[in-house]
C-alpha cells in the first residue's frame, strides 16, 4: 500500500480531480506480466495500472459499490439466498457461500459446478456499458469507465488495444465483473430455481404419497405380523413343541420383513419437495439441484448457451462437472459431501405402557452435509512450495536457509495458522493432521539443513514444537521474544479456550455480519 500512495499528496489529487471535471483525464496503458498458474503450464496475465489510475479506479469503485451493493443485497433477500454472489463484496466471504450451500442444498442430489474461461479478460465492453447505463445516467461517468476499459495494454514493451476484458489487478475489476455476471445470476434464478419453487408449491397441496415399494413391503409385513400373532396365541393356549416351533418361525419371518420395511424409502421420491441453490464466487459457481443427471446436463447446456449468446463467455470444460451429492464436490478449497441417503436401522431401548423396557428397531436417516478441507488442493500447493515431495513426504526448503531459525519457524507457523483459521469452522479437521505434520517436519528439516544437524538433534535442541527464543536489543533494554510451531492439536485447544465472541463462533458455526 505504501508503494501505491508513494509521492501522492493533495496537490496531485487536486490535479487529477480537475482533469476528471474537465473531461481531460487520460488512463495510461496497464502493464501486463505473465505469471505461471500453480501446477499448470499455462500462464496467467496480471495487469498493473499506474499509481494515478489506481487512485481513480478506487474512486470509481466507491461510487459503483454505493449503487450496486444495495441491488445485490435486495436480490439476495428476494431469492432468500437461493441465488447470490459472494465474491469481493462487503461482509461476504468464502464461508458465507459455503454456509448457504450447506443450508439450502440438503434436498439436492446433483451438483453442477463450473468456471469461466479467462473470465476477466473476456468481459465484453459494449455489453458491460449497456448494463451500467440502465442504472447510471451520468454520461461523463460512463465515459470515464469506458476510457479506463479502452486504455490499452503494454505487453513486454508492445502496445495492444484492450478490445475486451477488465484489468486483472485493477481495483474496480472485481466489482465490474460482479455487475456483468449479475445478469447470469438473474437468469439462473428465473430459469432454473423459480420453476422448481413453483413445482414445490403445487406439490404441497397434494397429500403425502407413499412409494409403491413401501406399500408392497408394508402389506407383506402386516400379513407376517398377523400370522405371528395367531401362532403366538395358539401356542399360549395349547402349548407343545410343534406350536412353539411355528411361533418362532413366524416371529423370525415377521422381524425379517419388518427390517426390510425399515430399509425401504417411505415416500415416492418423485413427489418429494425438491431443492435448488446457486452460489457464485467471482468466476466460480455451483448449482445444486434435485433432478436426474440427464436433466442436470440439459441445464448445463442451457446455461452454456446463455453465457455464449448474451455475455460472450464460455464455460471452462476443465472446471465443469456434474456430480452426485453423495460423491462430493469441491468448491473454494472445501469438500462438500452428503452421506448415502439410504435409510439405516438401529436398535433402541424404549419403555412400554406396562413399564417394561424393550429393544425395538428404528429407522434413522440424515441429510446433513459435511464440510471438510480439500486436503488435495493444500497438498498440491505445499508440493509447489517445495515443502513435500510427490509422495507428500516432508522435505526441507533450502531457499529459506538464508533466514535465521527464529524467522524460519515464524514463516512455517504463519502458514499453519493461516490454514487453520480458514478451515476452523469445518465439522471435521482430521484431514489437516497430515498438513500439520508436513509443515512441522519441513520446518525442522529446513533448520537441520541450515545448522548442518540431523533431524533428531533439531528436535532435541528445540523440542517437538520447535520453540526458539530471540533477543531483541532495544535502546533501553533487551526484549526476549519467543516463537514456536503450533501443530493442529495445539491450535484446536487454543481455539477452545477462547471466548465465543473472540473466536467468532456462535452455536457451532462461524458467525458473519
Amino acid at each position: 500500500m505504501k508503494k501505491i500512495i508513494q509521492l501522492f499528496g493533495l496537490e496531485k489529487a487536486t490535479t487529477i480531480a480537475k482533469k476528471i471535471k474537465q473531461d481531460k483525464y487520460e488512463f495510461k496503458p496497464v502493464k501486463r506480466t505473465w505469471v505461471p498458474k500453480p501446477g499448470k503450464k499455462k500462464k496467467r496475465p496480471i495487469d498493473v495500472p499506474t499509481q494515478s489510475d489506481r487512485i481513480v479506479q478506487e474512486a470509481i469503485r466507491g461510487i459503483l459499490e454505493a449503487i450496486y451493493e444495495p441491488v445485490f443485497a435486495e436480490f439476495g433477500e428476494k431469492t432468500k439466498n437461493l441465488s447470490n454472489n459472494y465474491g469481493f463484496r462487503p461482509n461476504k466471504s468464502c464461508w458465507s457461500a459455503i454456509e448457504k450451500l450447506k443450508l439450502h442444498s440438503k434436498r439436492c442430489n446433483v451438483v453442477l459446478e463450473s468456471g469461466i474461461v479467462s473470465a476477466y479478460n473476456n468481459v465484453n465492453h459494449d455489453i458491460l456499458l449497456k448494463i451500467l447505463s440502465r442504472r447510471i445516467r451520468d454520461k461523463k461517468f460512463l465515459k470515464l469507465i469506458k476510457d479506463m476499459l479502452k486504455s490499452g495494454i503494454m505487453d513486454q514493451g508492445r502496445f495492444e488495444h484492450s478490445l475486451n476484458g477488465t484489468p486483472q489487478r485493477g481495483i474496480v475489476s472485481p466489482l465490474l465483473f460482479n455487475i456483468y455476471m449479475f445478469e447470469f445470476d438473474n437468469y439462473v434464478y428465473e430459469q432454473c430455481i423459480v420453476p422448481i419453487l413453483k413445482e414445490n408449491k403445487e406439490q404441497n397441496k397434494k397429500p403425502e404419497v407413499r412409494s409403491r415399494e413401501y406399500n408392497q413391503i408394508s402389506y407383506i409385513t402386516d400379513k407376517a405380523q398377523k400370522k405371528y400373532t395367531e401362532a403366538r396365541d395358539h401356542y399360549r393356549t395349547n402349548g407343545g413343541d410343534v406350536n412353539c416351533k411355528k411361533m418362532k418361525e413366524a416371529r423370525k419371518a415377521h422381524r425379517r420383513h419388518l427390517r426390510k420395511r425399515l430399509l425401504t424409502p417411505y415416500n415416492d421420491i418423485s413427489k418429494l419437495e425438491k431443492g435448488a441453490v446457486y452460489t457464485r464466487y467471482a468466476d466460480d459457481w455451483v448449482l445444486a439441484l434435485t433432478c436426474s443427471k440427464k436433466e442436470a446436463q440439459e441445464t448445463k447446456e442451457k446455461l452454456k448457451k446463455y453465457l455464449k449468446e448474451h455475455l460472450k463467455m464460455e464455460l471452462d470444460d476443465d472446471k465443469t462437472s456434474t456430480t452426485f451429492m453423495s460423491e462430493g464436490y469441491k468448491f473454494l478449497g472445501f469438500e462438500i459431501r452428503r452421506k448415502s441417503t439410504k435409510p439405516k436401522i438401529t436398535k433402541v431401548l424404549s419403555k412400554t405402557e406396562t413399564g417394561k423396557y424393550v429393544r425395538t428397531y428404528q429407522r434413522t436417516t440424515s441429510r446433513m452435509l459435511t464440510i471438510e478441507p480439500d486436503s488435495g488442493r493444500i497438498l498440491k500447493r505445499l508440493r509447489l512450495l517445495g515443502m513435500c515431495n510427490q509422495k507428500n513426504f516432508p522435505i526441507g526448503k533450502p531457499q529459506w536457509t538464508s533466514y535465521n531459525e527464529f524467522q524460519i519457524v515464524q514463516k512455517y507457523a504463519q502458514i499453519m495458522r493461516g490454514i487453520f483459521n480458514y478451515y476452523k469452522p469445518c465439522e471435521r479437521l482430521y484431514k489437516l493432521y497430515q498438513i500439520s505434520y508436513i509443515l512441522q517436519y519441513s520446518c525442522a528439516k529446513t533448520i537441520a539443513i541450515r545448522k548442518k544437524k540431523t533431524l533428531p538433534q533439531v528436535f532435541k535442541q528445540y523440542g517437538s514444537n520447535l520453540t526458539i527464543y530471540e533477543t531483541i536489543n532495544n535502546t533501553k533494554n533487551s526484549i526476549k521474544s519467543k516463537q514456536q510451531f503450533y501443530d493442529l492439536s495445539t491450535l484446536k485447544q487454543m481455539e477452545k479456550s477462547k471466548p465465543l465472541e473472540q473466536s467468532g463462533w456462535k452455536n457451532g458455526s462461524l458467525s458473519h455480519p
